[in-house]
């Protein structure tokens, strides 16, 4: 696979003096518990290989990438932040508890899932930062926000999600009360068959920008959908085909750009491999 990112670059800032501050206290025990050694090798692995070991280094890099992805979208306290599909992923609120830290810093998540949704509000119920879950599809977010519009809107991870659940709900799973990991397998053979077959693109690709579109009008002019995909070593051994998961953004990227109110935006040491930055009533692509 392509590497995630330079591991020269961050192997400097694992080292730095200031490398924890993005890290809670509990992770700061984790992180002591290593060896340099061992930091270093994990995060080795973590960059060249699909993401097998979730330590305190994956936190890690991963928090601090996602701080510099919001410094892109030039976002100042205090946020508003939108996410899709954040199952019980709490990333970016992490990160918002951290780098946004205000008493008017809002985090929203629209996440079926009821027992995904359950495990994120128990992670996250005790970070300063204002949370909502809204347990309905993304699609119907106008009917929740009000006129209220977000300063930048987060895709960690989901694109794979989102088009599997739409593939899955077609094919009579229960993607909101069900475990997630249960039926995983199912709809991870769904996604590969389509692929196969040629059928992706007409199958899914219509309700995926649907849902972007939607987001679209939550989001403020000028402001950022900001995407990223990476490889699970977990969903490979279930059976992901591995070109699909390698180039899920860039296929769906092809289908993105067709959306009128975006344009994407291309930022050095964002690699158009793992990452996209749409930028809302922006008539041309841009390097910055």
């Amino acid at each position: 696979m392509k590497p995630l990112d330079n591991l020269e670059l961050w192997l400097e800032k694992l080292n730095g003096a200031d490398a924890t501050n993005i890290l809670s206290d509990t992770d700061r025990i984790e992180w002591n518990s290593l060896s340099r050694v061992d930091r270093e090798a994990k995060l080795t692995a973590l960059l060249q290989k699909p993401v097998a070991d979730f330590s305190v280094v994956y936190r890690w890099y991963f928090r601090m990438k996602w701080a510099q992805a919001l410094d892109k979208a030039n976002l100042k306290k205090p946020v508003a932040l939108l996410e899709i599909g954040a199952g019980d992923t709490d990333m970016l609120p992490q990160i918002l508890a951290r780098k946004y830290e205000h008493p008017e810093t809002q985090y929203i998540t629209a996440n079926k899932n009821k027992k995904l949704t359950a495990s994120f509000k128990d992670k996250t119920k005790e970070l300063p930062v204002k949370i909502n879950v809204i347990e309905d599809a993304a699609q119907n977010l106008e009917a929740y926000m009000k006129g209220e519009k977000f300063d930048v809107i987060v895709f960690e991870h989901s694109i794979n999600d989102i088009l599997q659940t739409i593939l899955g709900e077609r094919a009579g799973i229960d993607t909101t009360h069900s475990d997630w990991y249960t039926v995983l397998p199912q709809m991870i053979e769904l996604i590969k068959q389509e692929y196969l077959d040629g059928t992706l693109e007409a199958s899914v690709k219509d309700e995926l920008l649907d849902l972007l579109k939607a987001c679209m009008k939550q989001l403020k002019p000028g402001g950022y959908i900001v995407i990223n995909h990476f490889m699970y070593q977990y969903d490979l051994d279930l059976g992901y085909h591995p070109d699909l998961w390698n180039n899920m953004l860039n296929i769906t990227r092809e289908w993105i750009k067709t959306i009128e109110d975006g344009a994407e935006e291309i930022f050095e040491g964002f690699d158009r491999q793992w990452w996209m930055f749409l930028g809302k009533n922006k008539s041309t692509c841009r390097t910055g």
